[in-house]
């Protein structure tokens, strides 16, 4: 599963909104956003999309202070969360989620949101 939107600014408090409101349209559970807001500050990964700056964080177990986010009826798994800093006041921030049978379809993911692209 992979979902994103474009939002006006890329701090914090923002992001969050919008990563909050996409957990729930897609039915992503025990996601546990006040510790996500903390790590937020500081990308656990950056990568480049032909030269947008792609920041990146995993929530799993060991992430997310001991619990699993979960996919409403399909389990539990890992989440990727995004956010591609189109302009200096645009970006699309985003979730990705593999459940644990599908561990290997978590590169499919990270080469999606490295295709974003944006124009100032």
């Amino acid at each position: 599963m992979l979902a994103a939107l474009e939002i006006l600014g890329n701090d914090p408090t923002t992001v969050l909104a919008a990563l909050t409101k996409l957990a729930g349209d897609q039915g992503i559970e025990k996601v546990k956003f006040e510790a996500l807001k903390k790590r937020l500050k500081k990308p656990q990964i950056t990568l480049d999309a032909g030269g947008a700056r792609v920041d990146l964080w995993e929530v799993g177990k060991a992430t997310g202070n001991g619990s699993n986010p979960q996919l409403h009826e399909h389990g539990p798994g890992t989440l990727l969360v995004f956010v591609v800093h189109v302009a200096e006041d645009r970006a699309v921030t985003g979730l990705g989620f593999v459940v644990s049978e599908a561990e290997a379809d978590a590169q499919k993911i990270m080469t999606a949101v490295q295709s974003v692209r944006g124009a100032p």
